[in-house]
């Protein structure tokens, strides 16, 4: 979009306008259909993994599909392998789905930022694209096993998962900043009315810094680390992972190397403590055992000075 179509973007806290509605975006046609096909798509996944036949579980899995079914009264069997195949299908129709809306409504706010897009508009896309990023993430666990056995399918999920994730990291921005402003009253000022503030500012520290002094003496932009710090790294970790399991040879080395290792390391060094532990009290038992003779002994000898004096 050029400058013909977009107006001027204006950083100025002295000219925000009313929050205006954007149906492409904060639309309720959109919002409602986002959210029922999120929803659904988890209903799928848990029914997918409540009934999968291929034993694609570990031992908590196991746990939690032999306790839920019992806690809610329910008869668990195993479905047939059409109601597994629709499952599966179902599973996999959605998280294309999710995986193309979370693209699509993370582009849809990139091409608008140019265009007045608020930082109201800005929260709800990464609201919206982290929900579709979890809810895809969800999917490709449920179906890490189809992923292995297509190779080609498997490289198309990774690159749109890690552009997903990308696109998502850099819009975690509109949700660290905070100008502070302790002079202003609360009348003129409060964060509603930052919400109305454009998403560009945001996205160009410097110009919101200068807004924000030139608003306000004592005013400051507030940024909060650690939270992006924490919001980084469980997206890192949950993708990283998800997709070293689709690799069952890179899976196995890793869990071979951090797991099954350290793991055999530690029973040695416990079954080693243990049996320093055994000699210890075998020790200590001899030593009790060898004081109360001497005990015996001594009370013996008392007896028979007692006897003589």
């Amino acid at each position: 979009m050029n400058g013909s179509v977009c107006p001027k973007i204006n950083c100025s806290f002295n000219d925000i306008s009313a929050l205006q509605p954007n149906p492409d975006i904060s639309g309720i046609g959109v919002l409602i259909g986002f959210g029922a096909s999120a929803y659904l798509t988890l209903v799928f996944c848990i029914a997918y993994f409540l009934l999968d036949r291929e034993g694609n579980t570990n031992a908590v899995d196991q746990l939690v599909i032999q306790t839920l079914p019992a806690l809610l009264g329910w008869k668990r069997g195993r479905a047939s392998d059409k109601w597994s195949e629709a499952l599966q299908n179902a599973v996999l129709t959605f998280s294309d789905l999710q995986i193309v809306t979370g693209i699509s409504l993370a582009v849809s706010g990139y091409s608008q930022v140019q265009c007045q897009l608020t930082v109201y508009d800005a929260e709800l896309i990464v609201d919206l694209v982290w929900f579709s990023c979890i809810t895809h993430l969800a999917t490709v666990s449920s179906l890490r096993r189809y992923f292995r056995e297509r190779p080609a399918l498997r490289l198309w999920r990774m690159i749109c998962m890690g552009i997903t994730v990308g696109m998502l990291s850099y819009a975690l921005v509109f949700t660290a900043y905070d100008p502070v402003l302790p002079d202003v009253e609360s009348a003129h000022w409060s964060y509603p009315t930052f919400l109305a503030y454009p998403a560009w500012c945001v996205l160009h520290p410097h110009e919101l810094d200068n807004a924000v002094k030139a608003y306000s003496q004592a005013g400051y932009v507030s940024y909060n680390s650690s939270y992006i710090a924490l919001v980084m790294a469980f997206l890192v970790v949950s993708y990283t992972t998800r997709t070293i399991r689709l690799f069952p040879k890179a899976s196995d080395k890793i869990r071979t190397v951090f797991r099954t290792k350290p793991s055999l390391a530690l029973k040695n060094e416990l079954a080693r403590l243990k049996h320093r532990v055994s000699i210890l009290i075998i020790v200590m038992g001899n030593h009790m055992v060898s004081w109360g003779h001497r005990l015996g002994n001594y009370k013996c000898v008392a007896r028979s000075l007692d006897r003589l004096f």
